[in-house]
C-alpha cells in the first residue's frame, strides 16, 4: 500500500534538491525570459507578426505551451536522469536506503517533487502570459485555455519522459547513455510527426489542438485516447523503475501494488492504443466502403427533387429532421425504387409516400424507399422523412483522398482538428456536405469522376433556436417568437442546388446598398475590427457599390442574390477543393463563412495594413483622411480574399498547401447558378468555370520561379504530355474501368501518376479547359465566342444544364464536330504545340556579362 506522508516527505526533499539545482535554475530564468520576450514581440504594435497569432483566444497560450513542453521534456530528461547520482551528491542516500519507506512510495514521491516544481514554473509562465493577454493583447481572452492545455499537453509529456527516464537508468546504469538515448528517441518520434494517427507524438507538437470561442475543444475523444496512453505508458515505466531500484522492498505488499501499478497501466495504454489505432483504420476502411458503394449505385437512375422543405430540431447533442419532398420520374423507364442519399448517422424513424408509409432499405448513406405503386414517367410523388442522430462526417468528401482527408490542418505551430459541421447546444452548422438532407441520387462528388449533377430546388426551410441565438440559410427569414424562443422560416427566391443552416450566438451588422442586404456575423467581443474601420461610415456604401460593380464588369455576370451575409465560424471548420468544381463549402449561396476572427484571411491583418500605410504616408510626406484609409483597408481585404482581383504575394498562409479553403464569390455568381452535367466528361463543368476565372485571376508574379522552379501550370503540362484528362483522373480516384484500360498506355500506369499531387492535378483541369474554350473561340472568334458563353451561362440561372444544349450552343455558333473534340479532349493527352517561323539570337555585352537576346 502507499504511504502518503512519505510520499509527500519525498516529494519535498526532491523539489528542494532540483530547486538547489543550477541546471534547473538556469532553465526557469532563460524559460521564463524567452516566452515574456516572444509574447510582447507578437502582440507589439510595431511587430511584424502574422495575425494568426493573436487572432483565437487559445492560439496565444497554445503556442506558449508548446515551445515550454519542448523546453521542459529536454530538461526533464536530464534532471531525471539524475536519479540516484543527485542524491549520492547531496549526502541523501544513506536515508534514502535506511528510511521505512517502499520503492514505490520513493519512486512516486519523486516525481510528484517534479510535478511541484515545473507544475510551479509553469503557473508562472501562464500567469505572465495570461496577465499579458488579458490586459495588453487585442484579442479575446478565455480561462479554458489556460486550463485545459497544461493537462492535454504539459502533464502528458512530463510522466512519459521522467517515467521513461527512470526505466532507462535503472537498466543502464548510465547518465550520459541515457541522456543520448531519451534525447535520439525524442527527435525521432519529433520527426516522426503526425505519423501513425499521432500516436507517437509524445510532445503534442503536431496534435491537432485548438481553442474555439464557438465550440472549445471539438475533438476531446480523440485527444484523451492519445494522452491517456502517453500517461498510463510513463506510469507503467514508474511502476518498473519502483521495481527495479536497488533497495530492499520492504513489505510483500508493496511488492504486489507495484506490480498491479505495472500491469494495470501497461495494459491500460496498449488497451486505449491499439483501441485507437483500430478506429483509425477502421474509418479509413468505412470511407472505401462508401466510396465502393457510391460507385456501385452511380449508374442507378434517381428521381429529381423539385421541392424539399426541412423542419429542423435539436435535442441536445442529436439532429431531428423532419423532410417533406416533392420528387419526379424524369427517367422514360419506371421507377420502382426512389434512391437517396443521407448521412449514415441519422436513423429513419418514418417514411411515407403520398401519405401512405412505404417500405424502405438502407446500406450505408445509400437509402431506397420502395413504392407500392412503381412511379411512371413524368409523374410525381410527395415523400416524408423523419429522422434523427448524430453526423458522421467521415461521410464527408468522398472524392478527396484519404492522405488529404488526414493529413494536417496546419499553419506555424497551430494545427487545429478539421471539422466538417457543428450540432450541440453551444452552436449548430450544418453544410450540404454533410448529408443532413436527403439528396435525390448520390450528393456532388461521391462517385467522381461519375454522378456530379447538380439538382435544382425550391426549398423551405424553418428551425427552432433560443432567443439569444440567430440563424442563418438562404433566403428571406420570417422569425416567430414562442415560449422564449425564435423560429425562423427561410424561403429562397429562386431554385438553389444546396442549402445551409448556421445558428449561434451572433452580433449583427447590416447595410442595404442598392438592392442587396449586406450582413456581417460574428460572436460578441469578436470586433478587433472597429478600430479599423472606425471612420469608414460615410463612405462605406460607396465601397461596396464599387467593389460589387468592378468585380460584375471584370466577370461579364451580376450577382444573383438579394443578401449577402458574412457569417463567421469555428477555426476548425475545414473545406477542401474539388476537381469538378471551383465551389467549396466555405462559400454558399448568399453565404460566406469566414474563419473564426479572421484568422486566415489575407487581408484580415488591419494592424499590419495600418502600419504600412502609416509608413507610406510618411515617406511620400503625403496625408489621407481617416475615411479614404479605412475605405483603402476594406477593398484591400475584399480584393484579396472575396473577389481574388488581387495577388497576396508569398505569404505564409498563400505558400502553405493544407491550408485549401479560400473565400472567394466566384460560386455564388457561376457555380451555384449554373452548371454543366455531363457523365461522358464530367471536368466539363471545372472547364466552364475555369473559363469565366481567368477573368478576374490576377496576373502571377514571375520573379517567385527564381526560387520556387518551375510553377504548377507547368508541372501541369509536363503531367498532362503522357496522361490524359480520363487517365489522370481514374488513377488518382483509384478507379479503374475496362474502357480505361484499353485507352491508357504502360507509361500511364506508373507509381508516379498515382503520386500527382492534388494542386497540380487541378492546375492540368485549369489548363486543359483553359485549351478547350481557347481552341473553341479560335475556330468562333474569340469575342463572338465570349459573349456567347456568358450569354449562355446568364440564361442557364437556376437549373442544371445538359452537355447537349452546350453542344448545340457550339453548332450554333459554326464549330465543327464538337463532340469529337470533346471527346479527344478528354481522351487523348495530345497537347497544343507552337509553331515557330524563324528565330535570330544575339549576344549582347551588359557591363562584365554577356546576355542573349532571341527574336521570334
Amino acid at each position: 500500500m502507499l504511504h502518503f506522508y512519505a510520499i509527500w516527505i519525498v516529494a519535498r526533499c526532491e523539489a528542494r534538491l532540483l530547486w538547489r539545482s543550477w541546471a534547473f535554475r538556469l532553465f526557469s530564468a532563460f524559460c521564463l525570459l524567452f516566452l515574456c520576450f516572444f509574447n510582447f514581440a507578437v502582440i507589439s504594435p510595431i511587430s511584424n507578426s502574422s495575425h494568426y497569432f493573436r487572432s483565437v483566444s487559445g492560439h496565444l497560450p497554445l503556442f506558449n505551451l508548446k515551445l515550454f513542453n519542448l523546453y521542459q521534456g529536454v530538461i526533464a530528461a536530464f534532471l531525471a536522469a539524475e536519479f540516484v547520482k543527485r542524491d549520492r551528491r547531496q549526502d541523501t542516500a544513506q536515508t534514502i536506503f535506511v528510511r521505512s519507506f517502499t520503492n514505490l512510495d520513493y519512486v512516486i514521491g519523486k516525481l510528484l517533487g517534479l510535478f511541484l516544481l515545473f507544475g510551479g514554473l509553469q503557473l508562472i509562465s501562464l500567469g505572465s502570459i495570461g496577465a499579458i493577454h488579458r490586459f495588453f493583447a487585442d484579442v479575446p481572452f478565455a480561462w479554458q485555455p489556460y486550463l485545459l492545455f497544461p493537462l492535454i499537453i504539459t502533464l502528458p509529456t512530463l510522466i512519459f519522459t521522467v517515467g521513461f527516464t527512470w526505466l532507462l537508468i535503472s537498466l543502464l546504469r548510465n547518465q550520459a547513455l541515457v541522456f543520448v538515448c531519451v534525447l535520439g528517441i525524442s527527435f525521432f518520434c519529433f520527426a516522426l510527426g503526425q505519423r501513425f494517427y499521432h500516436l507517437v507524438d509524445i510532445f503534442a507538437f503536431f496534435l491537432p489542438l485548438a481553442y474555439s470561442d464557438f465550440v472549445g475543444l471539438n475533438n476531446l475523444d480523440q485527444l484523451l485516447f492519445i494522452r491517456l496512453t502517453h500517461i498510463l505508458f510513463g506510469l507503467t515505466c514508474v511502476g518498473l523503475t519502483a521495481l527495479l531500484t536497488p533497495r530492499l522492498r520492504q513489505s510483500p505488499s508493496a511488492l504486489i501494488a507495484a506490480l498491479l501499478l505495472v500491469l494495470g497501466c501497461g495494459a491500460g495504454a496498449s488497451w486505449i492504443g491499439m483501441t485507437y489505432i483500430d478506429q483509425q483504420k477502421e474509418n479509413d476502411g468505412y470511407r472505401q466502403t462508401l466510396r465502393s458503394l457510391s460507385r456501385s449505385a452511380a449508374p442507378l437512375p434517381a428521381p429529381k427533387v423539385t421541392a424539399c422543405s426541412l423542419a429542423v430540431h435539436r435535442p441536445g447533442q442529436e439532429l431531428a429532421i423532419d423532410a417533406h419532398l416533392t420528387a419526379v420520374n424524369p427517367h422514360r423507364a419506371i421507377l420502382d425504387s426512389l434512391l437517396f442519399t443521407l448521412n449514415p448517422g441519422l436513423q429513419i424513424i418514418a417514411a411515407q409516400i403520398d401519405g401512405h408509409p412505404v417500405p424502405l432499405s438502407r446500406d450505408e448513406h445509400l437509402l431506397w424507399l420502395h413504392p407500392d405503386t412503381p412511379l411512371a414517367p413524368g409523374d410525381s410523388c410527395r415523400l416524408v422523412l423523419s429522422y434523427r442522430g448524430l453526423l458522421d462526417q467521415r461521410f464527408c468528401y468522398l472524392d478527396v483522398d484519404d492522405e488529404r482527408f488526414t493529413g494536417p490542418y496546419k499553419f506555424w505551430l497551430f494545427t487545429p482538428p478539421k471539422a466538417y459541421a457543428f450540432v450541440g447546444p453551444e452552436f449548430l452548422h450544418l453544410t450540404p456536405e454533410s448529408g443532413w438532407y436527403p439528396v435525390p441520387g448520390l450528393s456532388p462528388g461521391a462517385a467522381f469522376p461519375a454522378a456530379t449533377t447538380r439538382n435544382y430546388f425550391s426549398f423551405r426551410l424553418s428551425t427552432t433556436v433560443p432567443s439569444n441565438w440567430t440563424a442563418f440559410s438562404q433566403g428571406a427569414a420570417v422569425v416567430d417568437t414562442a415560449d422564449g424562443e425564435l423560429t425562423y422560416h427561410f424561403h429562397p427566391e429562386q431554385p438553389l442546388p444546396q442549402i445551409s443552416l448556421t445558428a449561434g450566438p451572433y452580433e449583427i451588422r447590416k447595410i442595404d446598398v442598392d438592392d442587396v442586404t449586406y450582413s456581417l456575423a460574428i460572436l460578441p467581443n469578436h470586433d478587433y475590427f472597429e478600430a479599423y474601420f472606425d471612420s469608414i461610415g460615410p463612405v462605406l456604401p460607396e465601397t461596396i457599390r464599387g467593389l460589387k460593380n468592378d468585380y460584375e464588369a471584370a466577370l461579364g455576370l451580376e450577382y444573383p442574390y438579394s443578401r449577402l451575409s458574412l457569417v463567421e465560424v469555428p477555426i476548425q471548420f475545414f473545406s477542401y477543393r474539388r476537381l469538378w468544381t471551383v465551389a467549396q463549402e466555405v462559400v454558399q449561396p448568399e453565404i460566406l463563412f469566414l474563419p473564426e476572427m479572421g484568422t486566415l484571411l489575407e487581408g484580415a491583418d488591419l494592424r499590419r495594413m495600418r502600419r504600412q500605410s502609416t509608413r507610406s504616408q510618411e515617406r511620400a510626406n503625403q496625408a489621407e483622411s481617416a475615411e479614404q484609409l479605412q475605405a483603402d483597408y476594406l477593398r484591400t481585404l475584399a480584393r484579396l480574399d472575396f473577389l481574388g482581383l488581387q495577388d497576396p504575394g508569398t505569404t505564409d498562409i498563400s505558400q502553405n498547401r493544407s491550408l485549401e479553403a479560400r473565400w472567394h464569390l466566384l460560386p455564388q455568381f457561376l457555380s451555384y447558378v449554373t452548371h454543366i452535367s455531363s457523365t461522358r466528361w464530367p471536368v466539363l463543368n471545372y472547364a466552364f468555370e475555369a473559363f469565366f476565372q481567368e477573368r478576374i485571376i490576377p496576373p502571377a508574379n514571375t520573379w517567385r520561379r527564381r526560387w520556387r522552379g518551375l510553377t504548377d501550370a507547368e508541372r501541369a503540362n509536363l503531367v498532362l504530355q503522357k496522361h490524359s484528362l480520363a487517365a489522370l483522373l481514374a488513377l488518382s480516384n483509384k478507379v479503374e474501368t475496362e474502357s480505361l484500360e484499353e485507352e491508357m498506355e504502360e507509361t500511364e500506369k506508373t507509381e508516379e501518376t498515382e503520386k500527382v499531387a492534388e494542386h497540380i492535378r487541378e492546375a492540368a483541369i485549369r489548363a486543359r479547359g483553359r485549351q478547350l474554350l481557347l481552341l473553341l473561340a479560335s475556330r468562333i472568334g474569340l469575342d463572338d465566342f465570349d459573349d456567347a458563353l456568358t450569354d449562355f451561362a446568364a440564361a442557364g440561372r437556376h437549373r442544371a444544364i445538359d452537355d447537349r444544349e452546350l453542344l448545340a450552343l457550339l453548332e450554333e455558333l459554326g464549330a465543327e464536330e464538337p463532340e469529337a473534340m470533346f471527346e479527344a479532349w478528354y481522351r487523348t493527352p495530345a497537347l497544343p504545340g507552337y509553331q515557330v517561323e524563324s528565330a535570330e539570337a544575339f549576344l549582347v555585352r551588359d557591363g562584365e556579362r554577356t546576355r542573349t537576346q532571341v527574336e521570334v
